[in-house]
């Protein structure tokens, strides 16, 4: 949603090297479907539900693939990783396998250092695999459950959506907002509590944030 400013470097990044592209966009107000279209992609329309993962299982109802590859629209591929990421693909076999890659997620504020985060980005098109979670939405739950193997890969993704400190704050502060509602599903719920009392200390309300980390422990 309003990706215009860093969509068109997301999929440039993977045009060449992917057999379609399927944006599932959830109410932009500027021209991000209309650049998403201008590189190839097919562009669905999807009514915002407070959930990622929703979004990202509406991705998958739309892909004929028999492998899903996920970006975020400010996320990209460089050109080395490109590279990398063409030669994993050329070799992909029958297998139930899913693959990770690093997210090394940019900081905006001066003298801030990346923060790196394993991700499953590669995995079979399968009923079963679905994402669960309203944010920080996950993958891996579905994919154990059907027994498929996970495999680590050095392919990165850089990921530019927390550079600009306003909009980081408007996302920790939404981000707030769907963990409670997925709290208020999953009570005792380990990721939830973990995810949520990291987004107080994020904020610098630590005090809120010590008791969820420990229920989370």
């Amino acid at each position: 949603r309003n990706e215009a400013a860093t969509l068109g470097r997301c999929l440039a990044s993977v045009r060449d090297i992917v057999d379609e592209i399927i944006v599932v966009d959830t109410g932009s107000s500027d021209n991000t479907k209309d650049i998403a279209r201008q590189h190839g992609a097919c562009v669905f329309d999807f009514l915002w539900p407070d959930s990622f993962a929703a979004a990202r299982n509406e991705s998958i109802r739309h892909a004929a693939g028999q492998w899903l590859l996920w970006l975020d629209g400010d996320e990209y591929f460089d050109d080395t990783n490109r590279d990398k990421l063409r030669r994993s693909i050329s070799d992909l076999s029958e297998e139930n396998t899913a693959y990770v890659m690093k997210c090394v997620c940019l900081s905006g504020q001066a003298g801030g250092t990346a923060t790196q985060v394993d991700h499953v980005r590669l995995f079979r098109n399968h009923p079963a695999i679905r994402w669960e979670y309203r944010v920080h939405e996950q993958i891996l739950p579905a994919l154990k459950r059907a027994g498929h193997t996970v495999r680590f890969t050095d392919i990165a993704i850089t990921h530019t959506g927390y550079t600009d400190p306003a909009l980081r704050y408007k996302k920790l502060e939404r981000n707030l907002r769907l963990l409670h509602l997925d709290l208020a599903e999953r009570p005792n719920d380990p990721f939830t509590l973990f995810n949520l009392g990291w987004a107080y200390a994020d904020l610098g309300r630590v005090a809120e944030a010590i008791p969820l980390l420990e229920r989370s422990l």
